[in-house]
């Protein structure tokens, strides 16, 4: 059975101004590592292009595989109704648009 829908690309260090997609930078996710959370845009696969239902929904990953990742889906989506909590996510680096990873040297946190 196919899915309904699809990930969206990260915008690497940019932002796309229709969107207003902020990439996860490249070095953050060479952090990455299994039990780390990434936010991930879910987009509706419909005919119509002109509309776009999109939806950011966390994974945990659970496997590592140089730019390619395995996670299991933390957020119940309202959009996408073929996708549920805990469904397993395939994922590539560049679908990463947001990580939990605070890089203790650029947090404001003092130690």
């Amino acid at each position: 059975m196919k899915n309904n829908w699809y990930l969206i690309y990260s915008q690497q260090n940019k932002v796309d101004s229709d969107t207003d997609i902020h990439g996860a930078t490249e070095d953050l996710t060479h952090e990455l590592e299994k039990g780390s959370k990434v936010k991930l845009l879910f987009c509706v696969a419909n005919s119509n292009p002109e509309i776009q239902q999109t939806e950011y929904l966390w994974v945990e990953i659970l496997l590592v595989q140089e730019d390619k990742y395995l996670g299991q889906l933390q957020d119940e989506p309202k959009i996408i109704k073929d996708l549920s909590i805990g469904e397993l996510i395939e994922f590539e680096e560049q679908h990463i648009h947001e990580t939990d990873y605070i890089d203790p040297f650029d947090s404001g946190i003092k130690v």
